[in-house]
C-alpha cells in the first residue's frame, strides 16, 4: 500500500510535505439481467490491492482501473521580507 501511495505522490507531482491518505476504487457487481452496479472499495492494505486487480481480471469488459485518492496538501509558510 505504501508503494502505491508513493507512486501516486510521484505521478501527480506532490510536494514532499504533501500526503496521499485514502485510496479507493469502483468495482462492478452483476445485479441481474446483465446489469452492473458499481461499488466503492477503500484500499487499506496489500490484500485489497490484489483484490482490486482480481476483480478487474474477472470482468473482461474492463481494461483499466480508476483510482480515487484523498490528498492532504501541507502548505509551507513563505516568509515575505
Amino acid at each position: 500500500l505504501e508503494a502505491l501511495k508513493r507512486r501516486i505522490h510521484q505521478k501527480i507531482g506532490l510536494q514532499p510535505q504533501d500526503q496521499v491518505n485514502d485510496i479507493s476504487f469502483w468495482y462492478p457487481q452483476l445485479v441481474g439481467c446483465g446489469m452492473l452496479k458499481f461499488t466503492s472499495m477503500k484500499i487499506v492494505d496489500n490484500d485489497d490491492i490484489k483484490g482490486m486487480i482480481d476483480v478487474i481480471r474477472q470482468h473482461e469488459v474492463f481494461s483499466s482501473i480508476e483510482l480515487y485518492a484523498s490528498i492532504e496538501l501541507n502548505m509551507v509558510p513563505t516568509l515575505i521580507p
